[in-house]
């Protein structure tokens, strides 16, 4: 994580790099016992004002463990059918949403949502289409994660009319908060 940009705040650094690299090990390994349901990825949100290194913190863990293989990333969903081919094509995907209150309006005109609590519970979705576009489609064993950012008003105002807070939503993403701001001169990696 430190090797990664210097200037971009560790927390966001950090908590990319776990949701990556939970996304990875999902399906692959479990937890013992009685906690053998949960699984180590994530759907996390990286929060600070504009120039915070939100974005940059995504880009730049992307870039980096991209070379792991096994991972790919989508930067924008706009339908559930979008969801279940991307899934189709991509057992292991890691949605990297720019603003997540902007995911979330594209989520909620393409009725995903309820997609994103089935694979988080799950690993499961699929869709049902007209003919003319293909037949059912059933998906099982995908591993789905997400890292977003958001400032921290538009987090607030995100779950408004989302419903995430009473279908549980939003008590599925991790947090990082930083407020330290990127400087206007960038050290070199």
């Amino acid at each position: 994580v430190d090797a990664i940009t210097p200037d971009i705040p560790y927390e966001h650094k950090a908590l990319t790099v776990l949701t990556y690299v939970g996304l990875k090990l999902s399906g692959r390994v479990k937890f013992a016992g009685a906690y053998r349901h949960l699984q180590p990825r994530f759907y996390s949100c990286l929060v600070g004002p504009f120039g915070s290194g939100k974005s940059a913190a995504q880009q730049e863990v992307s870039r980096a463990l991209k070379q792991l293989g096994g991972v790919h990333a989508e930067f924008s969903l706009d339908s559930g059918p979008a969801l279940v081919e991307a899934l189709a094509e991509h057992s292991h995907l890691i949605y990297m949403p720019d603003e997540l209150s902007d995911a979330f309006q594209k989520a909620r005109q393409g009725k995903v949502l309820g997609q994103l609590l089935r694979l988080y519970e799950h690993n499961e979705t699929g869709r049902r289409v007209v003919r003319k576009n293909g037949g059912p489609t059933k998906l099982t064993n995908v591993h789905f994660a997400i890292v977003a950012s958001a400032t921290p008003a538009s987090f607030r105002d995100t779950w408004q009319g989302a419903r995430g807070r009473g279908s549980g939503l939003q008590s599925r993403f991790v947090l990082s908060f930083s407020e330290t701001l990127m400087p206007d001169i960038k050290t070199a990696n």
